[in-house]
Formats: structure tokens, C-alpha cells, sequence
């Protein structure tokens, strides 16, 4: 299915040029054009069918508390942590962690590139796919010195081709890698979310 299509349909969400998206732990969406200087929009992911698309870049952040799928004509950025709601406390890596009690979905889809910003460890809750051929799942300091901070990835990843988030090798920089496949994946997918005919 096509999220664009999806998203021109009623109850869907299109969005026209770079936005940020935080998504609030009350069920709730908010966005603004990204050039800053405009207003927001808040609105209940309730009330949406699930597709949300960006014909430009999407700076996504927050706590999901619902499902969603994010397309991006272009690129998603991230520098905070994307979590479910219903995946926080325990979180996926707690030996006490209940994935039958999960039931958030996230689905970020770039063409280009999902980029990870900053400096600092990163939690992501979410089916990542990258479509094209171009940065794949990345770091932007994936070859600086910033202490391997760890991406903590609960959910799956799809890229066409590979993006670089660390050195394996000395001189060790960038991020280090902490991913969980969240197991609802093999056969619930976000909302519209596309099937993979890749790994």
C-alpha cells in the first residue's frame, strides 16, 4: 500500500515541505513546519487512519502512544528518543519485559536516508525502512569521537543499502548498536506499512 495515497484519504495527514513531528504520550500528535517562525498543530492520532506523509524531510521525536506510519519524500532525522508508550516501564531490554502488554506501532519510512543527530545514546521504538539507494539507516558523527553511545533499536530495520553509525575498528568511533527485534513484525506491521522484499 502506498503511504502517500493513504495519507491523501480521509483521516489522512499530508504535509508539504521539512516538519517536525513529536508524538505525545496522551495519544496525540504535533507538528510544525520546520522552518520555525510558524504555528503548531496538535491532533489525536485517534482521529488519523494511521498514514502520515512529509513531501520533504521529517524531524520526529516524543513517546507514540497509538500507531502510525511517517513517510518522508526525503529524510527522517532523529536526535531524541522515539518510544511506545506501552513499551517504557519495563522497557525491552528488562528481564521483566511483557511484549504482550505493547501495543504502540511506529513505521518511519525515508527515501533517502533515517539519520541519527547528535552526540547522546538514542532509544528508537520503531519499524525502520529506508527505500533508495542513498544514506541508508545512519549516524551523522559516525566517525567522531563522541564515546560510542549506544542506538537502542526495539523494532526491525529494512534498508536498500547499509548507512554507516560506527567504526568497528580502531579507532572505535561513532555509535555502537543495541537492537531487539520486536517480534509482532512478522506478522502485524504498522499501519500501511509496505512488506520487504529485502533484509
Amino acid at each position: 500500500q502506498d503511504v502517500e495515497s493513504k495519507a491523501n484519504d480521509p483521516g489522512g495527514l499530508d504535509l508539504t515541505g521539512n516538519y517536525y513531528l513529536k508524538f505525545n504520550s496522551d495519544g496525540t500528535l504535533t507538528y510544525a513546519l520546520a522552518a520555525g517562525g510558524g504555528s503548531t498543530t496538535t491532533v489525536s492520532l485517534a482521529s488519523l487512519n494511521g498514514a502520515i506523509y512529509v513531501d520533504g524531510d521529517a524531524y520526529v521525536t516524543g513517546v507514540l502512544n497509538g500507531q502510525a506510519t511517517v513517510a518522508a519524500e526525503d529524510a527522517i532525522f532523529i536526535s531524541n528518543s522515539i518510544t511506545y508508550a506501552s513499551a517504557t516501564s519495563p522497557n525491552p531490554w528488562a528481564t521483566n519485559f511483557n511484549i504482550s502488554a505493547v501495543d504502540d506501532k511506529l513505521g518511519p519510512i525515508a527515501k533517502n536516508q533515517l539519520q541519527i543527530k547528535g552526540t547522546s545514546a538514542v532509544t528508537i521504538h520503531a519499524a525502520i525502512m529506508v527505500t533508495s539507494d542513498g544514506g541508508g539507516f545512519n549516524a551523522d558523527r559516525y566517525d567522531d569521537p563522541i564515546g560510542k553511545p549506544y542506538i537502542n533499536l526495539f523494532g526491525s530495520l529494512t534498508q536498500y543499502r547499509r548507512g554507516p553509525v560506527g567504526q568497528s575498528s580502531t579507532p572505535w568511533n561513532g555509535y555502537a548498536k543495541n537492537y531487539k527485534f520486536d517480534r509482532r513484525f512478522q506478522d502485524d506491521a504498522p499501519p500501511h506499512f509496505p512488506y520487504s522484499l529485502f533484509r
